[in-house]
């Protein structure tokens, strides 16, 4: 007997295979960075608790500016990070807390 077939869509090209889902992508992209922007901002506070627990309560007004001195908010890096704390370092006048700082800090990087 005869069976009537379906219609089948026609295969899609290769450049409709390769060619890149937009929304996709921007969602992928969006995501990670916020979350990036998310995870520096709990790094930024973590050291900046870090910090005040070492210096006192100065520390705010210190972190704060060397903060505002040190990042423009789109070029934020591990690399810049590291180097902010030991900015920040630099402003703690006893040796063993400055490494105590730089060792406790550095640790939140290695979560980023």
């Amino acid at each position: 007997s005869y069976t009537e077939e379906e219609p089948v869509a026609p295969a899609p090209s290769i450049n409709e295979i390769l060619k890149p889902n937009l929304s996709e992508e921007n969602n992928l992209s969006e995501n990670n960075l916020s979350d990036i922007d998310s995870d520096i901002d709990n790094i930024l506070n973590k050291i900046e608790k870090e910090f005040v627990r070492i210096v006192g309560p100065f520390g705010k007004y210190i972190f704060k500016k060397r903060k505002e001195e040190f990042f423009k908010k789109d070029n934020i890096t591990k690399f810049s990070v590291l180097k902010f704390i030991h900015s920040l370092a630099e402003e703690i006048p006893e040796i063993k807390k400055r490494d105590l700082f730089i060792e406790n800090t550095k640790n939140f990087l290695l979560n980023l």
